[in-house]
């Protein structure tokens, strides 16, 4: 749904829009009240991830030569599995250290 009603919409602004929503969400769900609070944060999250990566995913076609969208491609799915495999150990250890 994100991508048919922003069609016209410049790509840059709104993966900068999403990655900012996602940011908000998280905060807001760190500091949540209560679940509810917590649900409509995750909500949200869930939204503006799956937006960002929809766009995301076809975006190397536009970025680079013909020759080079497969690899281009490769390093934008490539950036997820990063993440997730230095990110989330990272963000623990930081973690255990703020106590």
């Amino acid at each position: 749904m994100i991508t048919v009603s922003a069609a016209r919409v410049d790509r840059r602004v709104l993966l900068a829009v999403l990655t900012g929503l996602m940011a908000v969400a998280n905060l807001v769900s760190a500091i949540a009240p209560n679940f509810t609070v917590v649900l409509v944060a995750r909500l949200a999250i869930g939204v503006s991830v799956g937006g960002f990566w929809a766009i995301a995913g076809g975006l190397a076609v536009r970025l680079v030569p013909n020759r080079h969208v497969a690899r281009a491609t490769a390093v934008i799915f490539g950036g997820v599995s990063t993440a997730s495999v230095v990110g989330i150990p990272a963000g623990t250890l930081i973690g255990d250290f703020g106590g």
